[in-house]
């Protein structure tokens, strides 16, 4: 069994997820993130508040990065990076 997400976790999946498609629809975006519709409406509205997100289509909605959530996108892929060569580098000090 998988650990629990956290919300950042769910937050950067979301995030890759419309980065890697270009765009992201609610419904495919919740089964790929395996969240519920309701959850993933309140993480959508979330991130536009925050102006990572944008609607860029009404019908059907569409939602896509704006150019602060390119660029938190990239911040959260470099923190990743540096927390798993910190992980790795601590693992060889306590060998």
């Amino acid at each position: 069994m998988s650990p629990k997400r956290d919300r950042l976790d769910i937050i950067f999946e979301m995030l890759e997820y419309i980065d890697k498609h270009g765009n992201a629809r609610i419904t495919p975006l919740m089964y790929q993130i395996k969240i519920s519709y309701s959850a993933t409406k309140e993480y959508l509205n979330f991130l536009r508040a925050l102006k990572l997100i944008e609607i860029v289509s009404e019908k059907p909605r569409i939602y896509r990065l704006t150019q602060k959530g390119i660029k938190f996108l990239e911040n959260m892929r470099e923190l990743k990076r540096l927390v798993k060569v910190e992980m790795f580098a601590q693992m060889g000090k306590n060998r």
